[in-house]
C-alpha cells in the first residue's frame, strides 16, 4: 500500500507539473511577443492561435485594466477565479463531463492589461483515475498472492507442527522407537526435530540398557533360584525335625515370592518389546472374564468378599489369551486384597460396538491422588512399609498388557478404585 500510494503521488505530481510546465511556456511566450511588438501584435498572435484551436482544452483570455474581454475563446472573466496573479484552478462546469477543471496561469501585462492561459486536466484526472485503478489491481493480485502463500505456509508449517506433537505423544506413551521425520528443508523446525530425534536415541539406548541389566539379573537368578528351590524342597521332604522343617517352608516361600518377581518382570519385558504379537489368537472376553472369576471365587469367600459379574454373552477381539488372563487375574486380586465388601466387574461394548469395557471396582479405600500415575511403575507400591505381600509388577503388568493391545487403562477413586480398561473390537 506504500510503494502504491508512493507511485501514485509521484504520477500525480508528474503530471501536474508537466502541465504546469506546458502553461508557463505558453504564457512566457506571449509575454515576449507583446514585450516585442506590443498589444497589436499580441492580439494577431492570439487569433492565429484561437483559429488553429479544435478542441477547448486550451483557454485563452485577453482583458483590460478593468478586467472586460479584449479577446480569448472565454466570454468573461471567470467569478470563481480570484484577480491576483497566481496559478488556480477552475471547475468549468456541468456543461464538461466528470466536471473538467482548467489549470489556470494569470499574468499582468506592463500596460496592465490581463493574461489568462490555461489548460484542461482532464486527461491527466483520467490518467490518474487509471493509476489508481491499475494500482489496485496490483495491490488486490499482491494481498491474493500473499495471502495464498500465507495460507499454504500456515497450513504446511501447521501439519508439520502436528505431526511433530503426534509423534511427541506417541513418544510420551512410551514408544521411544518413534522419530520426527526430517524434511530436505533443513530450517529450525527439522534442526530442532534432529535435536530431538538425537536426544530420543541417546534416551532409547538408555532404557534398553537399563532393560537389559534388569532382564539379565532376573534371568540369570532364575536359573539357580529354581534349583535352590528344588534342593530346599528335597531336603524338606526327608528332614525329620518339624522345626527344621517349618524352617525351609519358610525358605521356600520367599524363594517362591523371589521366582514369582522375576518371572512377571521377564513377563513385562517380553511383552513390552512386542513378541507377544505373534500369539494373537481370537478371543472371547467373556468366557475370560468367567473363568477368572471362577478361579479367584474360593479366595474372595474365605475373605468373606463376593465377587459379581455382568457380562454380555459373547465380546469377542483379537490378543493373547494367556496375556488378558493374567492381566484380569491381577486386577481382580488386588481388588480382594486391597478391598472391602464385594468386588464387581462389569464387561460391555461402547462407541458404536468399536470398543470392549472392562470395568472392575471394589470398596476399598483406593489409591491416593498423587499415587494414581505411578502405580504404574515398576516396583512402586503405595504401601510404603511393603507389609503386606506382594512386589509392586502387578499394575505393571497390566499396563503394558492394555498397551500391546492398542487399549488404554484409567483409575479413579469413587467409593473405592475403579479401574476402567477399553480394548478396540477390530
Amino acid at each position: 500500500m506504500l510503494f502504491a500510494g508512493t507511485v501514485f503521488w509521484l504520477s500525480q505530481s508528474f503530471l501536474r507539473q508537466q502541465i504546469d510546465s506546458t502553461v508557463e511556456a505558453d504564457a512566457n511566450g506571449l509575454i515576449e511577443t507583446y514585450e516585442s511588438g506590443g498589444l497589436e501584435l499580441l492580439t494577431e498572435l492570439l487569433k492565429t492561435r484561437l483559429k488553429r484551436l479544435t478542441k477547448d482544452d486550451v483557454v485563452y483570455l485577453l482583458t483590460d485594466r478593468e478586467f472586460r474581454p479584449v479577446m480569448g475563446n472565454i466570454a468573461e472573466w471567470p467569478k470563481a477565479l480570484p484577480r491576483e496573479e497566481e496559478w488556480a484552478e477552475l471547475d468549468r462546469g456541468p456543461r464538461y463531463p466528470d466536471d473538467t477543471d482548467l489549470r489556470i496561469l494569470h499574468r499582468v501585462l506592463p500596460d496592465g492589461h490581463h493574461l489568462l492561459v490555461g489548460r484542461d486536466t482532464s486527461q491527466a484526472e483520467e490518467l490518474e483515475d487509471r493509476t489508481i485503478i491499475t494500482l489496485f489491481i496490483v495491490l488486490l493480485l499482491t494481498l491474493t498472492t500473499g495471502g495464498v502463500a500465507g495460507l499454504f505456509l500456515h497450513f504446511k508449517l501447521r501439519s508439520r507442527l502436528r505431526l511433530i506433537a503426534e509423534t511427541c505423544g506417541e513418544i510420551a506413551e512410551g514408544n521411544l522407537a518413534h522419530r520426527i521425520p526430517i524434511e530436505a528443508v533443513r530450517d529450525e523446525l527439522d534442526a530442532m526435530s534432529l535435536t530431538l530425534n538425537m536426544t530420543l536415541d541417546r534416551v532409547e539406548q538408555l532404557m534398553q540398557g537399563i532393560r537389559q541389566v534388569s532382564n539379565g539379573v532376573a534371568h540369570d537368578l532364575k536359573t539357580p533360584l529354581t534349583r535352590l528351590r528344588g534342593q530346599l524342597e528335597m531336603l524338606a521332604l526327608v528332614e525329620e525335625d518339624e522345626q527344621k522343617r517349618e524352617k525351609m517352608g519358610f525358605a521356600l516361600a520367599e524363594v517362591d515370592r523371589l521366582l514369582s518377581t522375576f518371572s512377571a518382570l521377564l513377563r513385562i519385558s517380553r511383552v513390552e518389546s512386542g513378541d507377544s504379537l505373534s500369539e494373537f489368537v481370537s478371543i472371547d472376553l467373556s468366557a475370560l472374564l468367567h473363568d477368572a472369576v471362577e478361579f479367584y471365587e474360593p479366595i474372595a469367600e474365605e475373605r468373606g468378599q463376593e465377587l459379581l459379574l455382568q457380562s454380555e454373552s459373547e465380546i469377542l477381539l483379537s490378543g493373547d489369551r494367556d496375556l488378558l488372563f493374567q492381566s484380569m487375574a491381577n486386577l481382580i486380586d488386588n481388588a480382594i486384597k486391597y478391598g472391602d465388601g464385594r468386588t464387581e466387574i462389569s464387561l460391555h461394548r461402547v462407541q458404536d460396538d468399536a470398543w470392549a469395557e472392562i470395568i472392575v471396582s471394589d470398596q476399598g479405600e483406593g489409591i491416593p491422588e498423587p499415587d494414581l500415575d505411578q502405580v504404574f511403575e515398576r516396583f512402586y507400591r503405595v504401601e510404603r512399609s511393603r507389609t503386606r505381600p506382594g512386589n509392586g509388577l502387578g499394575l505393571s503388568l497390566v499396563a503394558a498388557s492394555v498397551k500391546l493391545h492398542k487399549g488404554t487403562i484409567t483409575l479413579k477413586n469413587d467409593n473405592g478404585l475403579t479401574v476402567s480398561i477399553l480394548l478396540p473390537l477390530t
